[in-house]
């Protein structure tokens, strides 16, 4: 008879890669940056890790670029996770979350259509350097948080 996990842990497997990936390493903390994933506006519809997406009605329509990742810090020693967060660029408001619609819950930017690869092509640089600046002020926000830093 073949059993089958009935509760599949990612955390212990992700926990176990890092414990194989730094066995060599003697380090008292390892980050490890994932991609994420965010519901894509009012759809069902979902968005995942880096990339750009058209959004908006056929008369109004507008081109998002996101980058949506969590970050671990392991303890070197006992590979216990001592903080994890998904990315934000800024600390979120409660009151202000009510009356403003997100398009993407992580980090994303509102560009215009030129940013568009032609069909086919590799990202454009303007796409490659926008997700860079964002996932730099994003980790300026997000690793302070992680790490209880103020």
């Amino acid at each position: 008879m073949k059993s089958i996990r009935s509760f599949y842990n990612s955390e212990d497997d992700l926990k176990g890669i890092v414990r194989r990936v730094t066995s060599s390493t003697k380090c008292d903390h390892y980050v490890v940056v994932v991609k994420g994933l965010s519901r894509y506006g009012e759809t069902n519809q979902t968005v995942y890790g880096l990339g750009i997406v058209e959004s908006g009605a056929s008369f109004l329509t507008f081109d998002l670029i996101y980058a949506l990742y969590w970050i671990r810090v392991y303890d070197g020693h006992t590979y216990e996770v001592i903080g994890k967060r998904g990315a934000i660029i800024e600390q979120s408001n409660p009151l202000l979350q009510l009356v403003t619609a997100k398009s993407i819950g992580g980090p994303y930017l509102k560009v215009d259509r030129s940013w568009w690869p032609e069909s086919g092509a590799a990202p454009s640089a303007m796409v490659r350097d926008g997700i860079r600046s964002l996932v730099e002020k994003s980790l300026d926000v997000t690793m302070p948080l992680i790490l209880r830093i103020e």
